[in-house]
């Protein structure tokens, strides 16, 4: 063979070797891409506002001394997971992140952010795409969990038909509980014309009409209401205090049994709620006395106090109501 045909050879052979190379580098490059589209993938979809999501509170039988897992499974490789009552600080960016490991779904909870003084319950919600049906065990790793509480780890057996299941273990440490047994009382009574001094720590102007507020890390919402109207020498006061919802009602009255004193002066009441959902809230105090003279009818129209706190983002305070009080007797 001449050496210029020797050459074509090996020339040909080399293209045809590149070319089986390529090929085989091509084919499976093809053959791991599809295997990785095919690999379970998790996702964070959703969160509800401190408090949870209300039209599922509504549905489900679980109380906030409660964590549940809720799963749906469509036959076909999606399933939907949604964690009711999970613990998080009451301000950050919500998140989870996912592994897989064999038959072993870990679902690792995360937030990041500014943070406050406080935690709440959450309900969030994610999917995983891509999983086979077959049997599995998740296991959800949560924020704020102490010792000697039940981890939310279970089984789950997944078919080709869809299927749904829960989870639910009871909790005892904050922020679970909370909500459950809200109360408010009256705490003390700053005697008339009296400067407040009391346990909050928060200076209002001593000659004006306020709402000084202070909410803890314990749940417990203080209320001083400096400068409110009594009669001069009641025989008691009294503060009835309910909730319903975002509105805290605070009403007001006086005993004068002893027939009082033919004056007023400005009092302060101290209350207290506890185990109250950091939110926010519209605190409405009625009194006696809150009212203003109304030129239109030549009299007394009675009044309702109305402050709106942000117990997240600004913990502690006072709203106070001018012009100051004039008139009042010593």
């Amino acid at each position: 063979m001449r050496r210029k045909d020797i050459k074509n050879v090996i020339s040909h052979s080399i293209v045809i070797l590149l070319l089986l190379v390529f090929s085989t580098f091509y084919f499976s490059c093809g053959k791991d891409s599809v295997s990785s589209k095919n690999e379970p993938i998790g996702n964070f979809i959703n969160q509800s506002e401190c408090g949870g999501f209300e039209t599922v509170k509504n549905m489900l039988d679980i109380t906030n001394n409660q964590s549940g897992i809720f799963y749906q499974y469509d036959g076909s490789g999606k399933l939907e997971f949604q964690h009711v009552n999970a613990g998080f600080n009451c301000c950050p960016d919500l998140t989870a992140e996912f592994s897989f490991d064999n038959d072993t779904i870990i679902i690792t909870e995360k937030e990041s952010g500014d943070m406050c003084h406080c935690l709440c319950l959450y309900d969030i919600e994610c999917e995983i795409n891509n999983l086979t049906p077959g049997r599995y065990y998740v296991k959800v790793i949560e924020l704020y969990l102490s010792d000697g509480d039940e981890l939310l780890e279970f089984e789950i057996t997944l078919d080709t038909s869809s299927s749904s299941g829960d989870f639910i273990v009871s909790r005892t440490n904050y922020p679970w509980g909370v909500g459950e047994t809200v109360s408010g009382k009256l705490s003390n009574i700053i005697p008339c014309n009296m400067f407040y001094t009391g346990k909050i720590g928060i200076t209002a102007p001593a000659d004006s009409n306020c709402i000084i507020y202070e909410f803890d890390s314990t749940n417990t919402l203080f209320i001083t209401h400096q400068n409110t109207i009594f009669n001069c020498c009641p025989d008691s006061l009294f503060a009835d205090i309910t909730i319903d919802g975002d509105i805290i009602s605070v009403h007001e009255y006086e005993s004068l049994v002893s027939g009082g004193c033919d004056c007023i002066c400005p009092w302060g009441l101290e209350m207290e709620i506890n185990d109250l959902i950091p939110g926010l809230y519209t605190i409405q105090a009625h009194g006696p006395y809150i009212r203003h003279w109304d030129t239109t009818i030549f009299n007394y129209v009675y009044d309702t106090l109305t402050v709106m706190v942000d117990l997240i983002y600004e913990p502690s305070g006072y709203q106070c109501y001018y012009p100051t009080l004039v008139g009042v007797g010593k």
